[in-house]
C-alpha cells in the first residue's frame, strides 16, 4: 500500500493553502459517496450542489451558452453608445466602483486571486486591507 502524502506535503508542493488541501480531500470525500466524479476544476467541483438539493447541473454546453449570453447582456449594460443617458458610464472610475459594489468585494479579490493562480489562500472572513482596491484598479484599469 501506498503512502498518503501528508497535508503540509502536498501544501508546499503545488504551492497552495493547507486548508485548500483539507477541503479539496473533505469535497473529494463528498463527491464519492455521492457517485460523482471530480471534473478536474476546483472552482467547478467545489461548489457542485449536493445530489439532494434538486439543483440542475449544467451541461458544459449549457454553461458555455449561458456564459456567453451573460457576458453580452453585462457588455451591452456598459456600452455607453448604447445608453447615452447614463454619462456615468464615461467615468470609468465609478463603473469600477459599481462593479466592486454589485458584485461585493470578497468577489471580486476572489476573481483577482483565481486569475492570478492564487486560488484559495485569501481569507474570507478577514476585511481586505485599506490598499486591495487600489490594486484592483491598477491592475484592472481601463
Amino acid at each position: 500500500m501506498e503512502r498518503r502524502y501528508t497535508v503540509p506535503e502536498v501544501s508546499k508542493a503545488a504551492g497552495i493553502a493547507a486548508r485548500t488541501v483539507d477541503n479539496m480531500r473533505k469535497r473529494l470525500r463528498e463527491m464519492q459517496i455521492e457517485g460523482r466524479e471530480p471534473t478536474g476544476d476546483w472552482h467547478r467541483d467545489k461548489r457542485l450542489p449536493p445530489v439532494d438539493d434538486g439543483g440542475a447541473i449544467l451541461t458544459d454546453a449549457q454553461r458555455k451558452k449561458g456564459i456567453a449570453d451573460l457576458t453580452k447582456a453585462i457588455r451591452d449594460l456598459l456600452d455607453r453608445r448604447k445608453h447615452i443617458g447614463m454619462p456615468i458610464l464615461r467615468d470609468a472610475g465609478a463603473v469600477d466602483d459599481a462593479l466592486i459594489e454589485a458584485l461585493g468585494e470578497k468577489r471580486i479579490v476572489a476573481l483577482y486571486d483565481y486569475l492570478h493562480g492564487e486560488g484559495d489562500e485569501y481569507d474570507y472572513d478577514e476585511v481586505p486591507d485599506d490598499d486591495a482596491e487600489d490594486r484592483l484598479r491598477a491592475d484592472y484599469a481601463f
